[in-house]
């Protein structure tokens, strides 16, 4: 597995609806985002930084906080994982997918690197365990893969939050 200065941080927001094509306008000026979406689920969107690094990710989310419009946010820094999209390409429907995990956190992260459309998956302090990003040529694939990961052994809870309108910065 690569090591987590190769992975990104994970920002889940919480925003007003009336703000959020604001909020959108916002991110896309701050230098340090590399991805940005809304999403389907209890957040509305998903962020990555280009850091994990400690101070950096701290200034980065309070810029985002700072954002008029945002109510909460949520920061996942990765201990360990992958990244590697295989085939991944940036027009591919993306998925975020939030994991409560029973017993080794590494081996469902190993089982999960063996899937054919798992983008990235990496261990995260506090209310998730894993955080993975799923991808494939539409949502019905998407979801497909999705159900191929709540299988995976030592998985208890799974949350996943649909891109809706990815950016890349």
């Amino acid at each position: 597995m690569q090591a987590s200065e190769k992975l990104q941080t994970t920002v889940l927001a919480t925003v007003e609806p009336q703000q959020l094509n604001s909020v959108l306008s916002e991110l896309h000026n701050i230098q340090g985002i590399t991805f940005y979406t809304p999403a389907t689920g209890r957040f509305d969107l998903v962020i990555w930084l280009n850091t994990t690094e400690q101070a950096k990710v701290y200034s980065l989310v309070n810029q985002i906080r700072a954002i008029e419009g945002v109510v909460s946010t949520s920061t996942l820094i990765p201990f360990t994982g992958f990244t590697n999209g295989r085939n991944f390409k940036a027009t591919n429907s993306l998925a975020t997918v939030l994991l409560g995990v029973n017993g080794q956190v590494q081996n469902v992260v190993k089982a999960l690197q063996q899937l054919p459309n798992v983008y990235s998956a990496y261990v995260t302090p506090g209310e998730f365990d894993i955080v993975a990003t799923i991808y494939g040529s539409d949502y019905s694939q998407i979801l497909t893969q999705v159900m191929k990961v709540a299988q995976v052994k030592g998985i208890s809870t799974s949350e996943t939050l649909f891109a809706i309108k990815p950016n890349w910065a």
